[in-house]
């Protein structure tokens, strides 16, 4: 084990060793039986998740002032689930921006499709769909979500209303198939210039103030305007995104506000692609360090 895995982080460290051995395991031709079961123990989790929400009181899908964007890439089956679990609990806009070989459409008029060219990125390809958004707020999220059915939307833009110091909302991320969520609390940033908006922690209408959230979040259209996502990143773009808004964007985690990650590890296509983060790293390492 690399000796980088200082105590406390070395369980984290082991885990993540762990994992990354188990994909590459299951990428090889003697991963069937692992791909198998990654698989079906994600789906397990996902009807059991979507039982339990069925039990709680639906929410309303219909959310004034709202649009979900998306940006999707050479993942086409996660998309359509994950729009059409996002449709059990909003029915209002959607603007998916897809830079994929052959970029998918939806059999729904609510939701559009911003067409790039091929691998485009991700930076440059949320920023495209954010710039089609005409409502007051904008909820971001990835291709490979799952929503269930007790997800309730219209509360969060309440809090925003409620709070008009607020700029963002996040939820909690549940990754499959281990139902481990990262800890956000302590996440750090490239770079920590100036002041913050609020200190951390900072409790605001009941939620702590972070300064950095997951990919799943309501934000203020025009705010997160202010900040945009840097078009120059193609694969790592979460935490220069938030090392920016630091100093300017205000923003609070909601830990109810939940959405499933279940991600694809062994689409081969996919992740030939994401592992491909050496120009993102080396660019980075001179924008920050």
């Amino acid at each position: 084990m690399p000796g980088s895995c200082a105590w406390p982080r070395r369980s984290a460290c082991v885990a993540r060793h762990v994992r990354a051995e188990l994909v590459r395991i299951g990428r090889g031709p003697a991963g069937a039986p692992l791909r198998w079961g990654y698989t079906a123990v994600s789906e397990v989790l996902i009807a059991g998740a979507n039982a339990v929400a069925r039990l709680r009181k639906r929410p309303s899908r219909k959310v004034a002032d709202l649009t979900v964007i998306a940006k999707t890439f050479e993942r086409p089956a996660n998309a359509r689930r994950m729009a059409s679990t996002l449709r059990r609990v909003f029915d209002g806009p959607v603007i998916v921006a897809d830079d994929s070989r052959h970029p998918q459409s939806f059999d729904d008029p609510g939701i559009s499709v911003v067409v790039l060219p091929f691998d485009t990125g991700v930076a440059a390809g949320r920023n495209a769909a954010l710039a089609e958004v005409s409502t007051e707020f904008v909820m971001s999220v990835d291709d490979d979500f799952v929503f269930t059915p007790d997800l309730d939307l219209k509360r969060v833009v309440d809090y925003l209303r409620r709070n008009p110091e607020v700029d963002i909302v996040g939820g909690r991320v549940v990754n499959l198939p281990l139902w481990q969520s990262p800890n956000y609390s302590t996440a750090p940033l490239f770079a920590y210039r100036g002041e913050p908006v609020r200190p951390a922690d900072t409790v605001i209408d009941g939620l702590p103030v972070f300064y950095k959230v997951p990919q799943f979040f309501v934000a203020r259209t025009h705010r997160i305007r202010l900040v945009r996502w840097d078009d120059r990143l193609k694969r790592v773009d979460h935490n220069d995104f938030f090392t920016r808004a630091y100093g300017t964007l205000l923003t609070v985690f909601d830990r109810q506000f939940t959405c499933l990650h279940a991600q694809p590890k062994f689409n081969a296509t996919y992740q030939a692609f994401r592992r491909d983060v050496a120009a993102d790293l080396s660019y980075l390492g001179q924008k920050w360090m």
